[in-house]
């Protein structure tokens, strides 16, 4: 699977704010909590923001 790129075309991010990580994927900021409260996805808090790691915004792009 092609690795998700950054919007501006730098280098890839380790993590994406949650409004971010909507965008990139085509989903709602509540259907990634929703995600988050089923226990699909990891929603970490960093200096007071809420992050999703690329990582796992990949591995639930391949699950389904």
């Amino acid at each position: 699977m092609e690795k998700l790129h950054h919007m501006s075309g730098s280098p890839r991010p380790l993590a994406y704010r949650v409004n971010d990580a909507a965008k990139a994927i085509g989903l709602s900021r509540s259907t990634l909590y929703e995600l988050r409260n089923e226990g699909k996805l990891r929603i970490v808090k960093v200096a007071g923001r809420a992050l999703i790691p690329c990582e796992d915004l990949e591995a639930l792009l391949g699950s389904q």
